[in-house]
């Protein structure tokens, strides 16, 4: 009896390890594989910047060769960029000196803002404003579109601008003038090519790069608004025959003759 109770407790053992072995796996975990293959990936990867670390290197930290331009200019010349780029060219892409590029091309005339940015693997990109004259100032200064005073080392090329002066800190009071002329002289055909303004106050002008305008202190626009009004009542005038105007006269203004080089009353 006692036998044969042993062997049922022994099929019963058997069949409760024969169902536990039986049993599926369980799936590993998901974040865990992931790391191990992260990590094996990055064994990976160390070993081979160590087996191929000098030619790696320099693959990545090329020299830079090539310079995309993001703008065009007027006055800066590509001479003048490429003589600061010699300076630093050679050296590796991430050894670039990007900020010193950027403060040399700042210091060249007609340079208002410069922006140097590297592009992997061998480019530069440059972002080179210029100053923008709408005016000579005086001797070798321009006004840019702000009314600010600037001096550049270099004349301006390839465009005709105004001639304007005045006394110091007054730019701002002879462009607004200028700018008010302008549009009240230029349906009669009529260039304001210099505006002066003196140190007592007084408009003198230039029209057409050659007539002299005496316009006065007080009316200078309310004056050259009579000349205008005198030349549409007579369209006969030849204005190539006159070499100066003074309209500083209550009732009318002097015309100065090229040909005859006399002065006289010509209107009211």
């Amino acid at each position: 009896m006692a036998a044969k109770t042993a062997r049922s407790n022994n099929m019963r053992a058997e069949k409760r390890n024969f169902n536990k072995s039986s049993q599926p796996l369980k799936p590993v975990n998901k974040r865990v594989s992931r790391i191990i293959f992260v990590s094996l990936f990055t064994l990976i990867g160390v070993y081979s910047l160590v087996a191929k670390g000098p030619d790696l290197a320099a693959y990545v930290n090329r020299p830079v060769s090539k310079i995309r331009v993001d703008n065009q200019w007027q006055q800066i010349t590509e001479a003048e960029v490429s003589n600061v780029l010699s300076n630093f060219m050679g050296t590796g892409f991430f050894n670039l000196d990007t900020q010193g590029i950027k403060a040399e091309l700042e210091t060249l005339s007609w340079v208002r803002f410069a922006s140097v940015k590297r592009i992997w693997p061998d480019t530069i990109a440059l972002d080179i404003r210029e100053e923008k004259a709408i005016a000579r100032w005086g001797e070798g200064a321009y006004l840019n579109q702000s009314g600010e005073v600037f001096r550049p080392l270099t004349e301006a090329r390839n465009i005709s601008l105004p001639l304007l002066s005045g006394p110091a800190d007054t730019q701002s009071q002879v462009m607004q003038q200028y700018l008010s002329l302008s549009q009240l002289l230029l349906p009669e055909d009529l260039r304001l090519t210099e505006l002066a303004l003196s140190s007592r106050g007084s408009w003198e002008l230039t029209l057409n790069e050659s007539i002299r305008v005496s316009a006065g202190r007080v009316d200078a626009f309310a004056n050259m608004s009579r000349l205008v009004d005198v030349l549409n009542r007579h369209g006969s005038i030849n204005l190539n025959e006159i070499a100066a105007i003074d309209l500083r006269y209550k009732n009318g203004f002097a015309v100065k003759n090229v040909q005859y080089d006399l002065t006289e009353v010509a209107a009211r």
